[in-house]
């Protein structure tokens, strides 16, 4: 997209959303730089561009927190630069390096006042960055002079050597604020009581804590004794005004690979033959981080006034006076003038979406309409992904190539 104003009202219409929701508070955004796209979060990361990436950080904090709600840069730090893309992984390199390739994003979001930032699972140079006191400490408090909260991963904290869930000194010593540990909060907060207790844990490092809590909550009005949580009306959530921004991003996010004979674009008084089960499907065009976690065990259904691509096209098609014909498996029984086939990754979030190599290799439907290509009828492919795929087969399958990289 390259535009950082459209990235601001996403990030606008998106904290409106939210708080129409009641909630205050949203994760996001994610300012990781991913390296190895088999890394199952590679959707999440803006660019491997410095800049590009430290300009989008602020343009979205500045959005969400135009609205009232707190944002949170994730997360601190290198967690797009582990080896071979393995999701919680090792990131092996010097501290230097780790700034240079994996800290810009943090700091757009610190010109733009961004409210917290959330540590990352993975390690660096061996050790969790959760218990590491001289990234937590001294190089985001420190060097980079962040004076938000500071807040763990989910379980995070178990993760960093002799803690677990229920416990650990060293996570707190070493700068988190705010623990994460939904099913065992009672049981961590009994343990540090008695690591205060014991000395393991100064009062001071609590009362810092605590202080950069409470002034959070009093930035975000949670103290107002007429607090009021609904900060937007419900009606904003998937207004007009927003579904067209989302249109715009969506226009300005397709990459078009190839377009021999200028088959692009289509005319859409003809008759159009659309393939594959991707495009009649929601879930695979919102993939990942979509109603559930992994974006997985929905339907149409599930997402109200949702437009799947068969949906945009039929309405497009027949509005011009032209016929189109969708089948899930490439079967027809006319003879269409173009054939758009549709292509997607299965929906994914982080680990489960870690793969070993980027082959696409999953072309079944392309492969069934090779023979009107054969004809002469141009074939156009459209590649819904979470990131850059090996298709030089499919490329060659087709006449005209559109990748639709999809964004969290």
């Amino acid at each position: 997209i390259n535009d950082p104003d459209l990235i601001r009202q996403i990030g606008v219409a998106t904290a409106a959303e939210v708080g129409a929701t009641g909630i205050d508070w949203t994760f996001a955004p994610t300012v990781a730089q991913a390296k190895d796209y088999r890394w199952g979060r590679t959707y999440e990361s803006y660019s491997e561009d410095p800049t590009l990436v430290r300009e989008y950080a602020a343009a979205m904090v500045e959005g969400i927190e135009s609205q009232g709600i707190a944002a949170t840069a994730k997360h601190f730090i290198g967690d797009g630069g582990t080896a071979r893309g393995t999701d919680q992984g090792e990131t092996n390199m010097p501290l230097d390096q780790l700034l240079d390739e994996h800290g810009s994003g943090f700091l757009g979001t610190f010109e733009a006042d961004v409210d917290t930032v959330m540590a990352t699972f993975n390690s660096w140079n061996g050790a969790k960055v959760h218990g590491s006191q001289t990234l937590l400490e001294g190089v985001l408090r420190d060097q980079m002079a962040f004076r938000g909260m500071v807040i763990s991963d989910w379980n995070g904290i178990g993760q960093v050597a002799g803690c677990s869930d229920t416990s650990c000194a060293q996570a707190i010593n070493a700068g988190i604020d705010m623990v994460m540990v939904p099913a065992q909060w009672l049981s961590f907060r009994n343990n540090l009581i008695n690591q205060v207790e014991t000395n393991q844990v100064s009062e001071a490092r609590i009362d810092e804590a605590v202080t950069r809590i409470i002034e959070l909550k009093q930035k975000l009005g949670l103290i107002d004794r007429n607090f009021d949580p609904a900060r937007q009306p419900v009606e904003v959530i998937g207004s007009a005004a927003h579904r067209e921004i989302a249109r715009e991003a969506v226009r300005r996010s397709q990459v078009l690979l190839k377009n021999n004979g200028q088959v692009l674009p289509l005319r859409p008084d003809q008759r159009i033959l659309l393939v594959g089960s991707a495009a009649d499907s929601v879930p695979l065009q919102a993939g990942g981080w979509s109603v559930t976690w992994q974006g997985t065990g929905t339907t149409n259904a599930d997402f109200p006034g949702a437009t799947t691509i068969r949906d945009a096209f039929t309405d497009t098609i027949e509005a011009a006076g032209g016929t189109l014909d969708y089948s899930a498996t490439g079967s027809f029984t006319s003879t269409p003038d173009a054939v758009v086939v549709v292509l997607a990754e299965q929906p994914y979030a982080e680990g489960n979406g870690d793969l070993q190599n980027l082959d696409w290799g999953a072309s079944g439907v392309l492969n069934q309409v090779q023979g009107l290509r054969d004809s002469g009828i141009p074939v156009i492919t459209l590649l819904m992904s979470g990131r850059p795929m090996f298709i030089n087969p499919e490329l060659n399958l087709s006449d005209a190539f559109v990748a639709s990289v999809l964004e969290s």
